[in-house]
């Protein structure tokens, strides 16, 4: 079995080669009976020996079991518990505005999940422009236990934040999977499905939300001091 090529340039890509460099990162979310989507974004440095990892998904996928008993399940794609490999609870941290649906995990491991290198790139803070191509990663309760990949382009945005309106479908558990470009940068990550409700009986396709990342990255920035690291 080969591994696949690590992203080192920002030329587009097919798809089926950028799909298993990004699947390692994705978790399926249990939390309480909801079913979501999560993927590693950052690792602690060498002081901590990268036994820190933070993840993102929507806020609306782990909500209801904030200051609750329901536990809290991340599942590997191999299907691996997260919290055999853990050294301690995770912690959920609601970050942004209501309408960016946003939640970082912080889970401590006994080892670094992944090398810092193997991080998808994040963007700063352009935004991708009308048209621009998007494929996103997740979990559909419909197919469990299968990750799943989906494409689509961006259609426009709603501004203040400004977030991405996407000609694509997000089924319900693939809310917090990861959203990305040919090149492997990490655009953002899958929030709502908004459907065109013609009448009460009547339901046409709709447009997707997605968070974008440049967002979440400065709320890591601001709120745990977070580094931005630069791939040479």
């Amino acid at each position: 079995m080969t591994s696949p090529e690590p992203l080192t340039t920002h030329s587009p890509r097919p798809w089926p080669e950028l799909i298993p460099i990004i699947e390692p990162l994705v978790y399926q979310v249990r939390a309480g009976t909801v079913m979501g989507t999560a993927f590693l974004i950052s690792v602690t440095g060498p002081g901590d020996g990268g036994r820190h990892s933070m993840l993102v998904t929507a806020w609306h996928v782990v909500r209801d079991i904030v200051q609750t008993e329901e536990s809290l399940d991340l599942v590997r794609r191999d299907g691996t518990l997260l919290s055999t490999l853990t050294n301690g609870a995770a912690a959920i941290y609601p970050v942004g505005p209501p309408e960016c649906d946003t939640a970082l995990i912080l889970v401590p491991t006994r080892e670094p999940l992944v090398s810092p290198d193997t991080l998808l790139p994040l963007p700063l803070e352009t935004m991708l422009p009308r048209g621009a191509e998007l494929g996103w990663l997740g979990f559909p309760g419909l197919v469990y236990p299968n990750l799943c990949f989906f494409q689509g382009v961006v259609s426009g945005y709603r501004e203040k934040p400004p977030i991405y309106l996407v000609d694509g479908v997000a089924i319900n558990g693939v809310s917090g999977g990861p959203a990305f470009d040919r090149t492997g940068l990490l655009v953002g990550f899958v929030s709502a499905y908004v459907p065109n409700q013609v009448d009460h009986g009547t339901t046409l396709p709709g447009l997707m939300i997605v968070t974008p990342m440049n967002l979440v990255r400065l709320w890591m920035q601001d709120l745990f001091g977070a580094e931005v690291r630069s791939r040479a």
